[in-house]
């Protein structure tokens, strides 16, 4: 009864650690490896009405320690309001921003 109980167990535990495993692999299946590095590149135009959500998605990706990230925003013609919006996120998260003329194609 007890060798029954503790193969319960155990098998038990490894599938939950299966699962969780699966779980962290299917939510970002993109790690870097040695001496590589991760950058999103964000490109902004226009009114950028999605700007706000995608960065909280990046940032959340990066502080919840799934993906080791650089974020830089790129500005590709903006509109005024669109790019003070950004310049404060910016500030906020301690990101950048450039210029589309500043980044190679």
């Amino acid at each position: 009864m007890l060798i029954q109980g503790t193969l319960l167990l155990f098998f038990g535990l490894l599938g939950v650690g299966l699962v969780l495993l699966l779980h962290e692999l299917l939510l970002c299946p993109v790690r870097p490896g040695r001496g590589e590095r991760l950058e999103a590149v964000l490109r902004l135009s226009g009114d950028a009405p999605g700007l706000e959500q995608t960065l909280r998605g990046l940032l959340w990706l990066r502080e919840s320690g799934r993906v080791r990230m650089a974020i830089l925003l790129v500005d590709e013609g903006l509109t005024p309001e669109a790019r003070e919006t950004a310049e404060l996120l910016c500030v906020k998260e301690g990101l950048r921003i450039v210029s589309g003329d500043a980044m190679c194609n």
